[in-house]
């Protein structure tokens, strides 16, 4: 309509438009990394405050209040940064279309007053083109303005939304072949061949690693911290991909098999229980959805959790806060192995399971591992004397090799690393008549030695 009035005065009143763009262009390359900046300033803050409070205790303990509080307001001022030059940014935008509606509106006015001292426009016509443009142009330049300020609420989500695409755009490490095969069942015989491993270059982990483990068997890794106890059993579920050699399950390359055909019948128990939210029988059942009630109560009882589970206020429909945090550390212990059998593995991995059950609920995990282990291909890491003892072999671990291999009457025998390491750590233990030290033989640190009895003198 404005060019039906007057196509020049139309072009005047656009002409800021361009200018208006270009502003844009380049406001939303500074603007989209200060967004940015601060997402990542509130995501730390927030990380801050969480890791405080879940470590009150320890933070209390060690009287580091002040000190923590320091640190929370260095990030916190980092965090008001941010927040300043993006509201600095943010702030600058409408000024901008109000300064280009303006120096519109003023360029229409000297235009229509030059062309009336010209004579070209009578007073009448001039007021009415005065009018009608000042109307027409502010009515142009508001939805300018909506479009503009949605614009820079654009910005601010797309930052938030980049981080949510850094995570879905992440390639997983361990894919899956083309050609990959389907176990339909699983033996469970596992082959370790000459395997190399390192998490870091240049740094190896296993070393020319060989095993070779028969189905139904258990096998027990002890050593001392970083030896890679921990490694061996994570490459059996590839949970990373090994760097030379070959791990066969039933003879096939692991490399080779559809991964969620072999996890499938692989369950994983580990130190750190992780409940969900949900029902106590929703997280038994978690890996195995078609389960009954009949089931899950049996799985409960296999491993001795039927009895506190039956106590609690619901009973199995018990709803359980995050990460289960209103039962106890061995409560949850027990209900994660109730959720690994139930799912009926064929090969079953015990990472230091047992390391947080107390005395008594470590008798009634004993008790149930002799049913849990039986028929299944299990790889156990413990501290624990009964595990150790009852594994058909035991696999001595030092600096990512394999020192020694057999049972445990065979190692005694052998006066070996393990000899050594069970009379320094082992042998108190088991006179008291209770678990040993976790910083023994299949613990996770090198300290036992420290305050082990001294050998005795007959031993060799």
């Amino acid at each position: 309509f404005l060019f039906l009035l007057d196509p020049m005065l139309a072009v005047i009143s656009l002409s800021v438009i361009p200018l208006l763009m270009i502003f844009m262009v380049w406001w939303q390359t500074p603007a989209a990394h200060a967004f940015i900046r601060v997402r990542q300033g509130i995501s730390i803050v927030n990380g801050s405050i969480n890791e405080n409070v879940s470590g009150v205790r320890i933070v209390q303990s060690l009287n580091r209040e002040d000190e923590n509080l320091r640190q929370f307001d260095r990030l916190n001022r980092v965090n008001l940064d941010a927040n300043m030059d993006a509201v600095k940014l943010q702030a600058a935008v409408i000024p901008m279309v109000e300064m280009l509606s303006t120096v519109a509106t003023a360029v229409v006015l000297i235009v229509i007053g030059v062309r009336t001292f010209a004579g070209d426009l009578g007073a009448g016509e001039a007021l009415a083109y005065a009018i009608g443009f000042l109307l027409y142009i502010q009515r142009f330049f508001n939805p300018v303005r909506d479009i503009v300020l949605q614009y820079t609420m654009l910005q601010r989500a797309m930052a938030g939304a980049h981080r949510i695409f850094e995570v879905l755009d992440t390639e997983p490490e361990i894919v899956d072949p083309p050609d990959a095969k389907v176990l339909p069942d699983v033996e469970g015989r596992i082959d370790f061949n000459e395997v190399d491993f390192s998490y870091v270059k240049n740094v190896p982990v296993l070393r020319k690693f060989d095993l070779h483990i028969e189905p139904g068997e258990t096998i027990a890794f002890v050593g001392h911290t970083g030896a890679g106890k921990t490694t061996v059993t994570a490459l059996v579920n590839r949970s990373y991909d090994i760097e030379g050699g070959s791990i066969l399950v039933d003879g096939t390359d692991l490399r080779e098999i559809q991964r969620a055909s072999l996890t499938r019948r692989m369950s994983v128990v580990l130190q750190e229980p992780y409940l969900f939210s949900g029902t106590v029988a929703d997280n038994i059942r978690y890996g195995r959805l078609d389960a009954t009630d009949e089931e899950i109560a049996e799985a409960a009882r296999a491993v001795g959790a039927h009895d506190f589970v039956e106590r609690l206020s619901e009973g199995y429909d018990t709803e359980l806060h995050e990460r289960g945090t209103n039962l106890s550390v061995g409560q949850r212990q027990l209900i994660a192995f109730a959720r690994a059998i139930i799912a009926e593995p064929r090969i079953l991995i015990l990472d230091e399971a047992t390391a947080n059950i107390d005395t008594h609920s470590e008798r009634l995990i004993q008790q149930a591992l002799k049913t849990i282990l039986r028929g299944r291909t299990s790889l156990v890491i413990a501290h624990r004397l009964s595990t150790i003892r009852s594994a058909d072999r035991i696999v001595v671990m030092r600096d990512g090799e394999i020192a020694e291999i057999g049972n445990h009457e065979e190692l005694i025998a052998a006066d070996g690393i393990y000899a050594d390491l069970y009379r320094m750590t082992y042998r108190r233990s088991e006179e008291d008549g209770d678990g040993f030290d976790a910083d023994g033989l299949g613990g996770n640190g090198a300290g036992g030695a420290a305050t082990a009895p001294p050998r005795e003198s007959t031993a060799r």
